[in-house]
């Protein structure tokens, strides 16, 4: 059967970056395993629409799998939700690893009855403030793949891209530290200036997003799952936050 399998993944990152390039690099694996004339055709630059409407596509069969953020996890099950749209919840990329890794078993659970596989978990980076003037402070700023595709591939398919997939994550969430920092070194050779994080500017942006949470807790993400990223963050820093 795997003369004729064809997997289509779609995504908004551009060509060429970290992301395509370890997209490439999955699907290269996996045609290896799954025989001649498999085929990996990944579409980069939102070519297939925003996230949502690749979502859309999959569920009719157009596309087989697709990098998603939590925007596009949210079309599915909105309790992705959860590792992205709490403001300021999460201090550290340790915070992040280990809120996921315990999650990750009920809310991979959650996206399969829904249709979904999760071939990796991967991280775009904490959210960058960009401005045309100098600003700190907050008021200054007033402004996967569906579960057919996956069950019609070979055994020895769905094993290599499960490898391949884990490599990927791990690859992706590797540099993403580094992937930021030459971003940003990049970005002051073209004359940004990186301000520094004052505790005064810390504590001001901490105490918005704090005042946001009942907000955000049951309506963009569900109670349930709040409540679940605060006690797994307090057991991790020993019952402190």
């Amino acid at each position: 059967m795997g003369a004729d399998v064809t997997l289509k993944i779609a995504t908004v990152a551009p060509k060429g970056s970290a992301y395509h390039r370890v997209l490439q690099d999955m699907g290269e694996k996996w045609k290896a395993a799954e025989g001649p004339g498999a085929r990996f055709i990944v579409y980069t630059d939102s070519a297939q629409g925003p996230e949502a409407e690749t979502v859309r596509r999959m569920r009719v069969g157009q596309l087989q799998a697709s990098m998603l953020s939590v925007v596009g996890l949210s079309e599915i099950d909105d309790s992705v939700s959860a590792l992205q749209k709490i403001p300021l919840m999460f201090r550290s990329w340790d915070e992040v690893d280990h809120v996921r890794e315990q999650m990750r078993p009920d809310l991979e659970q959650r996206l399969r009855a829904k249709g979904f596989v999760v071939l990796f978990w991967g991280e775009g980076g904490f959210v960058q403030f960009f401005s045309k003037a100098p600003y700190t402070m907050p008021e200054q700023y007033k402004a996967v793949m569906s579960a057919k595709s996956w069950d019609a591939l070979s055994p020895a398919g769905r094993a290599a891209l499960t490898r391949a997939a884990a490599e990927a994550g791990e690859t992706l969430r590797a540099q993403r530290g580094t992937r930021d920092d030459e971003i940003i070194k990049a970005m002051e050779g073209r004359g940004l200036k990186v301000l520094a994080m004052t505790p005064e500017v810390e504590r001001a942006w901490r105490d918005l997003a704090q005042a946001s949470w009942p907000k955000v807790r049951g309506s963009m993400v569900p109670a349930e799952m709040f409540d679940r990223v605060e006690r797994l963050l307090a057991e991790y820093h020993g019952g402190g936050k």
